[in-house]
């Protein structure tokens, strides 16, 4: 849940000096976006695109995903970052706004990716 990538997130930061970064990969809704919206949203992703698996399989991955998964807003993830002592950056979407990479580094160091700004939107 939120409380434990918070505690993660701090943990991973009190372990790291001022010269590290920690790259997320991970599904994430989109700000504002509710988990049934979101799974809903993945559902006809999977029907309409994923046809390389038999109908069975693609259940499964929607059992799964139903059952399991628990994707962070964009936004509250960065807040969550943020407070564990993370700058961040958005560098890379999935054209279907769910999967994404979130490049993390110290707040007291600079952009490993020479950008500007920590606004979380990169």
């Amino acid at each position: 849940g939120d409380d434990d990538t918070q505690r993660a997130l701090a943990a991973l930061r009190r372990r790291t000096d001022g010269s590290a970064a920690l790259l997320i990969a991970d599904v994430f809704r989109r700000d504002g976006e509710t988990r049934t919206a979101y799974v809903e949203r993945y559902r006809a992703r999977v029907e309409a695109s994923w046809q390389a698996l038999s109908e069975e399989h693609r259940q499964r991955v929607m059992d799964h995903l139903s059952a399991n998964d628990e994707p962070a807003g964009r936004s509250d993830f960065v807040e969550r970052a943020r407070r564990a002592g993370w700058r961040s950056r958005w560098i890379w979407q999935g054209s279907h706004g769910a999967e994404a990479l979130l490049l993390l580094w110290p707040t007291e160091a600079e952009d490993p990716t020479g950008g500007k700004g920590d606004d979380g939107h990169g």
